[in-house]
């Protein structure tokens, strides 16, 4: 470490021939240096009590010969952009009380259309599989076939869409008829089971004679 110089110089004039030392900084090799010589600090071409103020204040500034070098500061995080915001939703146009008439009355229409085409299908495919239960002209079905057929369907038709297909079937003009005339309720497989009572054919009757009498 070199010495630090005497009282006679302030610490505002040892920083001035700091700066100037570093201007005369002799960067190379000595001649009896090692091929491969360890990091050492700069020789200043300064002599006298000039160079012995230069050296010690780079000392106090550069570090000392085999210390670790300092870390490089790290990066600052980088984040991705924030994602764009997505378009403004164009305005809807305000329909005048004709117009939305018109449209309610088309979706009800394709709403109609597409309930009449599942219980179209639906209808099909039960008659393919229990030809002897669903039948033309039709037979009374048995008290609680819905569980059976329900579970029978399930993962091909919904419980929901078998009970819609069913109330559709129970109401037909025909199968009014059916129940009026008693005959025997069927199950799955086509056989009977019991007949309807006398309060279902009341009631099957007053039907007929209501609004379904022009239909039969």
């Amino acid at each position: 470490m070199p010495r630090r110089p005497t009282g006679r110089r302030s610490d505002a004039e040892i920083e001035k021939l700091a700066a100037g030392a570093c201007l005369l900084l002799d960067y190379s090799p000595h001649p009896q240096a090692p091929t491969n010589p360890a990091p050492s600090r700069p020789r200043l071409s300064l002599v006298g009590d000039a160079a012995d103020c230069a050296a010690w204040a780079l000392a106090e500034r550069l570090p000392a010969p085999g210390s670790p070098a300092k870390a490089p500061a790290k990066a600052p995080p980088t984040y991705p952009p924030p994602p764009e915001a997505p378009p403004p939703a164009a305005p809807r146009l305000k329909l005048t009380p004709a117009q939305a008439a018109r449209r309610q009355q088309r979706e009800q229409r394709e709403a109609n259309a597409a309930r009449a085409e599942r219980l179209n299908r639906l209808a099909h495919d039960l008659v393919a599989r229990y030809p002897q239960t669903f039948t033309d002209p039709p037979v009374p079905l048995a008290i609680g076939v819905d569980k059976p057929l329900i579970a029978a369907l399930a993962g091909i038709w919904s419980a929901k869409a078998v009970r819609h297909f069913l109330r559709f079937w129970a109401g037909r003009p025909a199968y009014v008829a059916a129940i009026a005339a008693g005959e025997p309720r069927c199950d799955l497989d086509g056989t009977p089971t019991t007949a309807p009572t006398e309060r279902e054919r009341e009631h099957a009757t007053a039907a007929m004679a209501g609004a379904w009498g022009r239909y039969l």
